[in-house]
């Protein structure tokens, strides 16, 4: 099979041969036929990395010299019994787009396809550039450090910028084939400067029609597969050489082809090719093309004066002194300053009003319900043993169909099921919120929760409800709780109680973090929360104090498979009842413990008890390699049953292409489930059988597909030079909305040792001892922020 290189070759080639034999050539020595023939043989191939990397680079640069520049926001005050600490910023940048863009200057080639850009579409101008980059580098934050955010609403926004991108892709193409990539530009300054702009293009518009080339692009496209790619890609280029030159109607030129015999794919057809028909050359842009530019100042320390105040008689002046914030600057960018647009959503609810039906068939404002009280489940009458009560914290409430039911954005309900496993248990107004808060639940399947959905309900008996109706009601009342509730025996069958009223009620579930990927993750969790609930009561003054320090802590590299660790004699207990309940009431703190140490650390513990073995392949060097780690699909994505799925990654760049080979082809099977599939974890290598740190330039192109269905596709860049952790990055679908996640991690495979493969599972005492080592290690590090925390108080008091 010939690779893109080769393909480009030939059509070059029947193209000058066209060209050779043009009746428009007056004289055989004409020298725009010099010009034209190198323009020809300039066209990049597809997937040309060089080309690829000068229109990326192109684009992030105006991502991060139109992107804001508040100041940069410190550590919000902090106050407890007795005290009040404040922070001031005391670093040297001026805001975020200096401190994470410094030196970033607009440069040739992005300026020409700023402006190629907003002629095509004239919205995209500057300020939409900025939004753009402050959701992009967001995004480089999440795949550096995973802070917790607002999924959804970035998902929702990188969607919906590249979609508006999109009608002005060739347009930015057009800017970098003229400006950036200098075979092609250098050939097109020289034409135009001499003047011979129409001759060439007279050149090439009659080349377009004659036999053989026409012959070889008309065979191309009717072979499918890499063979058309290369062939649609080629007549793309070629309207875009034709309107480099000045031709003032392409579309004109391109029916003319098609009136003679060349065939020409709906995509690159009259008017489509220029306006957005031909995208799917192009992956989205994300946080992967800003990384390397923004990743000093995402790994950087926040320089803060810190000041305390604490009561005291006599009263202390307060000692102000310097302090540090770990990866404070994307801290504040994401959850502190002005740009802060995805903080996460608290813990999902009931309004006040909403009504749950109870076990004697009456219905009850949520708020009035105690613990002891009996509720109807869906497993029979069930007794309350838990109410949590957060606060509302500004969120909209969604009311479904007119009912008394009052529900945050990522309550989980339950659906209206034909056949068990094959469509989404579970519905969210936002999925995403769901899916990062109990990201367990994610193999039953999450779906969007709108009109048109079809929910388990109760209607003097159990039913189904259409969804209608879904109204958002603002709130803004600073004390106003939300509810939920836990019921018996939530752990073994996670029982749906009924919301609405008061005729017709909706099943749905507790929001509870549940960490049981697996056995060994469950057990690391409960031993994290055994070592830190007293703690958290002594050294944690407030709930978001819980939350900040849980997000500084970080888990080790995975120790050595082959240490032989104690076997505990016995497993830490999963929390139950009494774990949410402090001298006979909800204790929030615990609550909130639990929740984000699941939401922010329960995939990374799995992942690090799952941890392949990094061996060679018999090389005698060290080769780049990546783990596979797992994969996240929203409900209406998942990998239908009975149905082969294969990951697809591309190698481009990395040397291949100043060896003449075309992309490396690395394909992971995934099989097929007798359920849909929403949640896969793979932990599987991947050999790219390349030096690390050499070759130049990388990035891998992949592509997730059920057979021939395409569910989506995914691009980022490669360091291929050192082990990375884990990122996960977005999957889009053909139609450019995201709907999943791949987590993958670079590694580099050392030359000693058998093919590569996953490590032997250690047996069931090591994996648990592990598990208990791990939750200890969180554990500890969690008792020293909060000392830390406790200390500096106290030395401000002294």
């Amino acid at each position: 099979m010939s690779t893109y290189p080769q393909l480009q070759a030939q059509f070059a080639q029947a193209m000058t041969s066209s060209l050779d034999n043009s009746a428009a050539l007056a004289l055989t020595d004409d020298p725009v036929l010099t010009q034209v023939t190198a323009l020809v043989n300039a066209l990049p191939y597809y997937g040309d990395m060089t080309i690829e990397q000068v229109h990326r680079s192109a684009l992030a640069t105006l991502l991060e010299v139109n992107m804001p520049n508040p100041g940069i926001a410190p550590h919000p005050s902090d106050s407890g019994f007795g005290y009040y600490t404040s922070y001031s910023y005391n670093g040297n940048f001026s805001g975020y787009q200096n401190a994470f863009y410094s030196g970033v200057a607009l440069s040739a080639t992005a300026n020409a396809v700023a402006t190629q850009v907003q002629a095509a579409s004239g919205n995209l101008n500057n300020q939409w550039w900025g939004n753009f980059g402050v959701t992009v580098l967001t995004d480089a934050v999440r795949l550096a450090v995973s802070p917790s955010l607002d999924t959804g609403k970035l998902s929702t926004d990188l969607s919906s910028d590249n979609a508006a991108l999109l009608p002005a892709l060739s347009a930015s193409y057009l800017g970098v084939f003229s400006t950036g990539f200098s075979p092609t530009a250098a050939v097109v300054s020289a034409v135009l400067g001499a003047g011979q702009g129409s001759a060439a293009v007279s050149l090439l518009s009659d080349a377009a029609v004659k036999g053989q080339f026409t012959s070889n692009i008309n065979q191309a496209v009717a072979m499918g597969g890499d063979s058309t790619n290369a062939a649609v890609w080629f007549l793309f280029n070629l309207w875009i050489s034709l309107k480099a030159l000045g031709a003032p109607n392409v579309d004109d030129i391109i029916q003319r082809s098609a009136a003679g015999g060349l065939t020409v794919p709906a995509q690159v057809g009259p008017g489509v090719w220029w306006s957005g028909g031909y995208t799917s050359w192009f992956a989205a842009l994300s946080g992967s093309d800003v990384s390397a530019q923004a990743a000093g100042t995402i790994a950087a320390d926040l320089p803060e004066t810190e000041m305390t105040a604490v009561a005291s008689d006599p009263p202390v002046v307060p000692i102000p002194f310097s302090t540090s914030e770990p990866h404070g600057y994307a801290t504040s960018l994401c959850n502190w300053g002005a740009l802060n647009w995805y903080n996460p959503p608290p813990s999902s609810c009931f309004g006040r009003g909403t009504l749950v039906l109870m076990a004697d068939g009456a219905a009850q404002a949520i708020e009035t319900l105690a613990i002891g009280d009996e509720v109807l489940s869906s497993q029979g009458p069930r007794r309350v043993v838990l109410v949590e009560s957060p606060l509302r914290q500004g969120r909209a409430l969604y009311q479904l169909n007119g009912l008394e039911v009052f529900v945050t954005s990522a309550h989980p309900f339950r659906c209206a099921i034909s056949g068990a496993g094959l469509a989404p248990a579970l519905a969210a107004v936002d999925p995403w919120a769901l899916m990062d808060s109990l990201p367990d639940r994610i193999r039953d399947g999450v779906t969007a929760l709108r009109p048109g959905s079809r929910l388990q309900g109760w209607q003097q008996g159990e039913t189904e409800v259409e969804v209608t109706q879904l109204t958002a009601l603002q709130g803004d009342d600073a004390e106003e709780r939300v509810y939920d509730l836990l019921l018996e025996r939530w752990t073994e069958d996670k029982p749906a109680y009924y919301v609405g009223g008061p005729d017709t009620f909706l099943a749905a579930e507790s929001e509870t973090a549940d960490p049981s990927f697996d056995l060994a993750c469950t057990v690391a969790v409960a031993s994290a929360l055994q070592g830190m609930i007293g703690s958290t009561h002594a050294e944690v003054a407030t709930v978001r104090q819980v939350a900040e320090a849980l997000s500084q802590l970080r888990l080790p590299p995975s120790e050595d498979a082959s240490a032989v660790l104690a076997v505990p004699a016995t497993l830490p207990a999963v929390p139950d009842v009494n774990f949410y309940l402090r001298e006979g009431r909800w204790d929030e703190q615990a609550s909130m413990l639990e929740a984000q140490l699941i939401r922010q650390h329960a995939r990374t513990i799995r992942r690090r008890l799952s941890r392949p073995a990094l061996t060679g392949s018999g090389r005698s060097d060290t080769s780049a390699g990546l783990i596979v780690r797992d994969l996240e699909l929203l409900g209406d994505s998942g990998l239908p049953p009975q149905v082969n799925s294969t990951l697809e990654f591309r190698l481009r760049g990395a040397g291949l292409q100043s060896r003449q080979e075309g992309d490396r082809v690395f394909a992971l099977p995934l099989g097929q489930g007798e359920k849909t599939r929403w949640l896969l974890l793979l932990d599987q290598l991947i050999d790219f059988k390349v030096a690390g740190g050499s070759g130049g330039p990388a990035a891998l192109v992949g592509t997730l597909s059920a057979e021939t269905l395409v569910i989506g596709h995914f691009r980022f860049n490669l360091e291929l030079q050192a082990t990375q952790g884990v990122q996960e990055h977005f999957l889009f679908s053909p139609e450019g909305v995201i709907v999943g996640r791949l987590a993958v991690e670079e590694v580099t495979l050392h030359p000693s040792g058998p093919e590569v493969s996953s490590a032997e599972a250690p047996g069931v005492g090591q994996q648990m001892a592990r598990a208990v080592q791990t939750g200890e290690h969180l554990a500890e590090q969690f008792r020293q922020v909060g000392a830390h925390r406790l200390a500096r108080t106290r030395v401000s008091g002294n």
